[in-house]
């Protein structure tokens, strides 16, 4: 009995801290890490990027937090759609400039007497390579 209330008597200023601070709730992280990821990451010997860790950590909590596989496949096909329309602006991003620099040097590349020659030399190529 004495040694009980030692304890609660030395760590009075903790437990009224404790149930005084509004985060006392606490968090079920740990065990949901624990649980949910070490699941597939570490039970299984295997070697992980850090890419493939992150993706399958991700789909491991989307499935935890109820996510369906019909919603998983809408997600997927949302963000190849998104990855094709960037990939479309960057091609046509880059046709327009490239246009637009081969407009822009054309008559000073006629006028350099090696791109005229005909004979491909390191500075043909060089000059080339430039344009």
């Amino acid at each position: 009995m004495f040694l009980c209330y030692n304890h609660i008597y030395n760590n009075w200023s903790g437990i009224v801290n404790y149930y005084e601070d509004d985060n006392a709730l606490g968090c079920s992280a740990e065990g949901h890490v624990s649980h949910i990821l070490s699941d597939r990451l570490s039970s299984r010997p295997m070697g992980w990027s850090k890419l493939g860790a992150d993706q399958m950590a991700r789909l491991r909590a989307f499935k935890f937090n109820g996510g369906q596989s019909k919603d998983l496949q809408k997600m997927i096909l949302k963000k190849e759609k998104e990855k094709q329309k960037e990939d479309n602006l960057l091609e046509i991003e880059s046709k327009v400039v490239n246009k637009r620099i081969k407009k822009k040097y054309k008559e000073k590349r006629e006028n350099i007497p090696s791109l005229n020659k005909g004979i491909r030399t390191g500075l043909f190529r060089a000059i080339k390579s430039l344009g």
